[in-house]
């Protein structure tokens, strides 16, 4: 028995497989909406919900009061080499993109409290930490659900402000907190509900990394980063440089 495929999904992978196959090159206007919507015998909705998808993997760019234009951001991944301290900005600029920070939420919590595991911080329960979590884009397609610890010992106080740009940049050029040494773990994981409101799906295969960051002698930092899996790929995962001193 074979299970009809929703109108949205009929759509969606309709236009992916002529992007795909290049029957429709990049830069390609997509169809004007009426012609779709009557192709397709649906609604303004479930079209607006498959171009979401599209724009969200990649295989479309959606400009407002102009159109929607085929892209190929579906075939880029990020590279995360840790042979050299890249933050996510330099590794979506490194994939060919641009790069855009959205914050989600600011809090200060006891560690206790914190929603991941952060006992790396080696801070009493009640001691607090920064709670930071941003989305990552890159050519406006969510490269990244990004969740980071800081220790308040080290870093009493943060500006806000600064947290829709580079953290990294913020943190060690602004505040001079020198990240001496670290290391990183990988593992394929499926989202949660969180997870699944910003990637748009549960049914996808997320990459979970977790970043772990020493200030000298000081466990500093913990950041839990979720790739789409198709988007990342990993060399050298075990250790991360040391800092140098600026000559």
């Amino acid at each position: 028995m074979m299970v009809k495929q929703s109108k949205y999904r009929q759509i969606y992978d309709y236009y992916k497989e002529e992007i795909r196959n290049g029957t429709l090159p990049v830069g390609t206007p997509l169809p004007p909406e009426p012609e779709i919507l009557k192709q397709f015998g649906c609604s303004h909705m479930t079209l607006n919900k498959a171009a979401t998808r599209l724009s969200a993997n990649g295989y479309i760019k959606r400009i407002p009061g102009i159109g929607s234009f085929v892209c190929d951001d579906y075939n880029k991944t990020l590279t995360s080499q840790f042979s050299e301290q890249l933050s996510l900005n330099q590794m979506i600029e490194h994939a060919g993109m641009v790069p855009r920070t959205e914050l989600v939420s600011y809090n200060i919590r006891k560690q206790k409290d914190t929603p991941r595991d952060t006992e790396f911080l080696k801070i009493g329960e009640n001691d607090f930490v920064h709670d930071i979590v941003r989305l990552k884009y890159g050519n406006d397609r969510l490269f990244c659900y990004s969740e980071t610890f800081l220790s308040q010992r080290v870093l009493p106080a943060i500006d806000v402000t600064k947290l829709e740009g580079s953290l990294d940049n913020y943190v060690i050029h602004e505040l001079n907190i020198r990240k001496t040494h670290g290391s990183s773990t990988a593992r394929a994981c499926l989202p949660d509900k969180i997870l699944s409101k910003y990637f748009g799906t549960d049914k996808i295969a997320l990459m979970k990394q977790i970043i772990y960051w020493h200030s000298g002698d000081t466990p500093f930092e913990v950041t839990y980063n979720y790739f789409p899996g198709d988007l990342l790929i990993i060399s050298n995962p075990e250790r991360l440089n040391v800092v140098k001193e600026e000559e």
